[in-house]
């Protein structure tokens, strides 16, 4: 699916917004036909793995996530991933192909995923990572902001962190836990917010750095809840998910980072973006 710009001297610009497979077709009784799609990373989750599967240790896990996703789309191709340097340890992996790829980012700090135009990359958490606003999005006079609506909550925010590391094959057990210590944060573990404890265990994590590293990342994400804001917008296709920006609106301005987005592929109809907190101090 694309969607495209006119500007005032005729040009047109095309963009992609969406790449994936069709998963239903509903026909109503007044002619209107329903279409629903799963993007491809819907294709690696339904490609179980057959037989239990084994790393290639000391691969790279850029390679090995290619690998992984290619043993359901062999003709998957990808993007710019961020340089993620880390190598694989042994592992042996059951049924789930998905959660395997999960694993692989979740010990170097990143996210996995396709792109609009269907390329997968492998990239650090966005919100934890210092970054230049790409651009600025305001309910100014001459902003595409209509509405917006900013919310701070608790749900889904922990203020630990504790990763684990137990494999099979019989490594010691590895256990690390980390705390927002900074009396100046709202989700202060001592403070007022309360104790928000979550568990998280990576089968990548084989040293006490690994896993100190992996534990920074997971307490990044949890702590960037704290502020999100759901926009309106005159739809503007050249977004995408994961990019910084200003949101200057209400009165206020704050950097966020784009979470979801929700265009119209109609020539009516407003986009709804939600962002969440930019936080790289946090990292």
């Amino acid at each position: 699916a694309w969607r495209g710009l006119r500007y005032g001297d005729e040009r047109t610009v095309w963009f992609p917004v969406f790449s994936g497979r069709i998963n239903t077709v509903t026909r109503r009784s007044h002619g209107l036909c329903e279409v629903s799609c799963v993007d491809l990373a819907g294709d690696v989750a339904d490609a179980a793995f057959e037989t239990p599967t084994s790393s290639r240790t000391g691969a790279s896990v850029l390679a090995e996530y290619a690998r992984l996703v290619r043993g359901a789309l062999p003709a998957a191709i990808f993007g710019d991933h961020d340089p993620i340097r880390a190598g694989v340890p042994a592992i042996t992996w059951d049924t789930d192909r998905a959660k395997a790829i999960d694993d692989l980012a979740t010990g170097v700090g990143a996210l996995w995923y396709p792109l609009a135009d269907g390329r997968f990359v492998m990239r650090f958490v966005p919100w934890t990572r210092a970054a230049t606003p790409a651009v600025t999005l305001t309910d100014a006079p001459g902003g595409i902001i209509t509405d917006a609506k900013v919310t701070l909550t608790r749900d889904g925010v922990f203020n630990a962190v504790t990763v684990t590391a137990e494999r099979a094959d019989g490594t010691t057990p590895i256990r690390w836990s980390m705390r927002d210590t900074d009396p100046t944060s709202p989700t202060y573990f001592f403070g007022g917010f309360g104790r928000k404890i979550t568990i998280v265990q990576s089968q990548t994590s084989i040293t006490p750095v690994q896993a100190r590293a992996v534990a920074q990342t997971q307490l990044a994400r949890a702590a960037a809840l704290t502020e999100t804001w759901e926009l309106t917008c005159i739809p503007d296709p050249a977004l995408e998910l994961g990019d910084v920006v200003t949101v200057t609106a209400q009165g206020r301005s704050s950097t966020q980072v784009i979470a979801a987005i929700t265009l119209p592929l109609s020539t009516t109809g407003a986009m709804t973006v939600t962002t969440r907190a930019h936080t790289p101090g946090l990292e």
